[in-house]
């Protein structure tokens, strides 16, 4: 970069010999970065994108926000360094050209999103899950009776209105006029407090090999000679929770007799809140629940 920037100190952001206001002018200095650096052919970046400008990491910083509001907030973690990531957000969308600009990335980073969640709508659980195979269902059906695309981005707007990343495998479906179990006030959400039962709730094929690693843990703390107090009780309601979003996790465990043996204990009242095709794949595997 010092050589990029032709600068002969030890150091890069320091004043030049013309500085006054002992800042350096970077508008003076990257447009040198764009004739220095060549692309694998031999052709300097400036003859493809013209004079590289401050402007354009604008630009990019303005993505970087994008992605940051779709739940990628640790790219301006690790880009920018900042401890408070609110804080850094707030800066940068306080200009109405970078928000609008970072805006445009938040709603082409959904259109993707949507497009990967649909393509395997047969593999997501959660109780959002049903509600978004019947929509797909339906709407292909309009689709190809009406002749559109069924790759069209609105066609996926429609199939999925709205969907925010909670974390990795788990989304939010609800929109702005709905009230979900982590809302206290009508479309004002707690992402962080969301919870595994709650309607609007859709997890991935990715979260379910997490849901599927969570009762395998639990197994195996049951199968402990001696564990502690209340520890049982535990464990079997983290076993529970963890099969309801994915009826089909109970199929990894149809040969495994220590699912059986670390639920046949289990208080009865756990079970009501599992969804019917749970509850019903687990009566058929552990017996009649009493």
């Amino acid at each position: 970069m010092l050589k990029v920037f032709g600068h002969k100190g030890k150091f890069l952001w320091v004043p030049g010999n013309r500085t006054t206001t002992g800042v350096v002018a970077l508008e003076y200095l990257i447009p040198r970065f764009g004739v220095a650096v060549h692309t694998l052919d031999g052709t300097p970046l400036c003859d493809l994108d013209g004079t590289v400008s401050s402007h354009r990491f604008r630009k990019t910083m303005s993505r970087l926000a994008g992605l940051a509001l779709e739940g990628a907030s640790e790219v301006l973690y690790t880009v920018l360094g900042h401890s408070d990531i609110d804080i850094t957000l707030g800066y940068m969308l306080s200009d109405r050209e970078f928000r609008l600009d970072a805006d445009k990335v938040r709603r082409e980073v959904q259109d993707v999103r949507r497009k990967q969640i649909i393509a395997k709508s047969e593999e997501c659980g959660g109780p959002a899950a049903e509600t978004l195979r019947a929509a797909k269902s339906e709407l292909l059906r309009k689709t190809h009776r009406l002749g559109v695309s069924a790759d069209n981005p609105e066609v996926f707007r429609t199939i999925l209105p709205y969907v925010e990343k909670v974390r990795d495998g788990v989304f939010c479906t609800s929109d702005s006029k709905q009230k979900g179990l982590c809302s206290k006030v009508t479309g004002n959400r707690d992402l962080g407090a969301c919870s595994a039962s709650c309607i609007f709730r859709l997890e991935t094929a990715a979260a379910a090999q997490d849901r599927k690693r969570a009762v395998e843990q639990a197994i195996k703390m049951l199968c402990i000679d001696r564990l502690y107090a209340g520890a049982r009780p535990f464990y079997q309601s983290q076993i529970l929770a963890n099969l309801a979003p994915f009826p089909k996790t109970i199929d990894a465990f149809a040969n495994d007799n220590r699912l059986r043996l670390a639920l046949k204990d289990c208080d009865p009242r756990h079970f009501d809140p599992l969804p019917q095709q749970v509850r019903d794949k687990l009566i058929a595997y552990i017996g009649a629940i009493t």
